[in-house]
């Protein structure tokens, strides 16, 4: 019906709108423009789209990695999650990213195979993986099929590989792109 049919056309809209505001950026580059409004624009477009996609998935899972460390964002981590009420868990690298009796705290995966955190992984549409590099985890222990969308967030572009390959990637402060996603996010 009609809740359907918004439910649709919301997410819709924002990927639709980050695509205008990316196709501006370029426009804006392509004109000479040297202001950083293209860059804005970009990194707004981009986050518009990343905003649609999390409000579309249902099973969405937080995949943190050493680069929350790095990049000293473990707080915007935790509001991000609570927030969003997505679980996270975290490679070993991670360990303390989250604190460990927070709601959505899922702990470590790795070492058993099959635990719990395995299980979520399993049921996951989308991993937004934040400050994660494919070594710290191998995708084909995550993603052995390559069906998962990935949403990925560090301070460097995503290292692709068969099984690892984002549909959007936010590349820049993970601190700051946690903030701009989840004050312009939310979910049921």
């Amino acid at each position: 019906g009609i809740v359907s049919l918004l439910g649709l056309c919301i997410p819709l809209a924002g990927i639709i709108c980050g695509i205008i505001a990316i196709i501006l950026a370029v426009m804006a580059k392509k004109e000479g423009s040297t202001d950083g409004k293209q860059k804005a624009g970009m990194i707004l477009g981009i986050i518009g789209i990343v905003i649609s996609i999390i409000m579309w998935i249902v099973n969405a899972v937080i995949l943190a990695g050493s680069g929350v460390v790095r990049g000293h964002a473990s707080k915007e981590l935790t509001e991000f999650a609570t927030k969003l009420k997505i679980p996270v868990i975290n490679t070993m690298m991670a360990k303390g990213v989250i604190p460990f009796d927070n709601p959505y705290s899922m702990w470590t995966i790795g070492i058993p195979q099959k635990d719990y955190q395995n299980k979520i992984m399993e049921e996951a549409d989308l991993v937004i993986a934040v400050g994660y590099d494919i070594v710290e985890y191998a995708p084909a222990k995550w993603n052995p099929e390559g069906k998962i969308d990935i949403v990925h967030v560090d301070m460097r572009p995503a290292h692709i590989n068969k099984l690892y390959q984002p549909e959007v990637e936010v590349v820049g402060d993970i601190a700051d792109a946690l903030v701009q996603i989840g004050r312009r996010t939310s979910r049921r």
